[in-house]
């Protein structure tokens, strides 16, 4: 589990940096050239290696567990910002810091390791037909969607990729999965995640476009975690459990609608 833990992090501490690149990108051009330029390349590849250690990470972690752990990364993205872009953090952030990772340590402390789930190619066949549903609207939306529809479709398509990743690492270790029906929908999903996220700061001057992406891609695979791939509670944490789980989306919420929500203000 520790080790699963630190995949975790490191995936977390990854996909700050990526969105740190693909924000400076955004600010730096616009529609198709924010997603392909250099930095934003960059991004690209380190946010393969953040999906990468996330599947390590899925091997002996819930879903929502991994997902409260990556939503870490807002974390990171305020320091970042600070230390980057010049985007001095609010006291309020530094408590919402606080609380987010109490809040992901009550969770693995009241979160039981998953032994099972689906794996079965009608879930992952599933994944495939959302990722594919999911890439169809973003193309449909993206030259006129506004910053919000994007940041949906952002959450959405990270959630996709966890789904798809936690549900390829059940049919085997990690060389497996290039061979499944869940690799492309991992990969649709990372796509439409990165170039919906890449739209919305783009053309973000609001706070709280990245709350969304957040509080979607915590909420989302962990629903779906607890109530289709066999994540359970610790008996009697049930309530801590909770609590921790609306902490964790009330500190992204937060600390989003801070430095974060201003990356392109």
């Amino acid at each position: 589990m520790a080790l699963a833990l630190i995949a975790a992090l490191l995936a977390a501490v990854g996909y700050s940096c990526a969105t740190l690149l693909q924000a400076t990108s955004a600010r730096r051009a616009t529609g198709l050239a924010a997603a392909v330029a250099p930095l934003a390349l960059a991004g690209w590849v380190i946010d393969v290696a953040s999906r990468l250690m996330a599947v390590l990470a899925f091997q002996r972690l819930s879903l929502f567990v991994v997902e409260a752990v990556l939503s870490m990364q807002l974390i990171g993205i305020v320091v970042g910002a600070w230390i980057w872009l010049g985007l001095r953090p609010r006291l309020w952030d530094a408590l919402a810091a606080v609380v987010i990772v109490v809040a992901v340590v009550l969770l693995c402390l009241g979160w039981q390791t998953h032994e099972g789930g689906s794996g079965s190619m009608v879930a992952q066949l599933s994944c495939m037909a959302a990722g594919a549903c999911l890439l169809v609207v973003l193309l449909a939306t993206y030259r006129r969607g506004s910053p919000v529809v994007m940041a949906v479709l952002s959450g959405l398509g990270y959630s996709i990729s966890a789904v798809s990743s936690r549900e390829a690492i059940l049919t085997g270790g990690l060389v497996h999965i290039i061979f499944q029906p869940c690799a492309a929908a991992m990969v649709m999903g990372g796509v439409c995640g990165g170039l919906a996220l890449i739209r919305a700061l783009e053309r973000s001057g609001a706070d709280g476009v990245a709350a969304v992406t957040g509080v979607i891609g915590v909420l989302v695979p962990g629903l779906i975690g607890l109530l289709l791939l066999c994540d359970v509670v610790q008996p009697g944490w049930e309530v801590v459990t909770g609590l921790a789980v609306v902490a964790t989306l009330g500190g992204c919420v937060v600390l989003a609608r801070g430095p974060v929500g201003r990356l392109t203000g």
